[in-house]
């Protein structure tokens, strides 16, 4: 996130309560800063600044979100590949996981068509297939599209 770039954080006055239960940390109150922040200097400086300002710190994050990187459900696109030109589905084999009970960390491959793309690594095992997916899908699909 962003904010954490510019140690947005360390500014932060916070009561006893919240600093304790990690508000220094909380991805809700760090967005509500920088959009404080982002209003800040509109309202100081007016639309110009602040457009320079925010896509100072934002552009690669919108480019980004408009490229669709961000909200890509990548193990549905490419089982639609998958489907369109092998008609056949990726799979995924779990090959090992890591870290205490609580707090694993998951290890996945994906193979598609018989050549396996990872281990890719997730805190759970569906953002670790995500994770597989979206390798593969950078590698086969981005470049035929290109």
């Amino acid at each position: 996130m962003f904010a954490r770039s510019l140690h947005v954080d360390r500014y932060l006055l916070l009561g006893k309560g919240e600093e304790y239960t990690g508000g220094r940390e909380k991805k809700a109150l760090l967005a509500d800063c920088m959009e404080a922040l982002f209003a800040a200097c509109y309202l100081d400086s007016g639309f110009a600044a602040a457009k320079k300002f925010v896509m100072r710190y934002l552009e690669k994050q919108i480019q980004a979100v408009l490229d669709d990187d961000y909200r890509r459900d990548y193990k549905t696109s490419l089982q639609e590949y998958m489907q369109k030109r092998y008609r056949k589905v990726p799979s995924y084999t779990l090959v090992r996981k890591t870290g205490p009970e609580h707090d694993f960390t998951f290890f996945v491959e994906v193979d598609v068509n018989g050549k396996v793309f990872g281990p890719a690594q997730g805190n759970n095992k569906k953002e670790a297939e995500q994770m597989a997916a979206k390798l593969a899908y950078d590698q086969l699909v981005k470049p035929a599209n290109s």
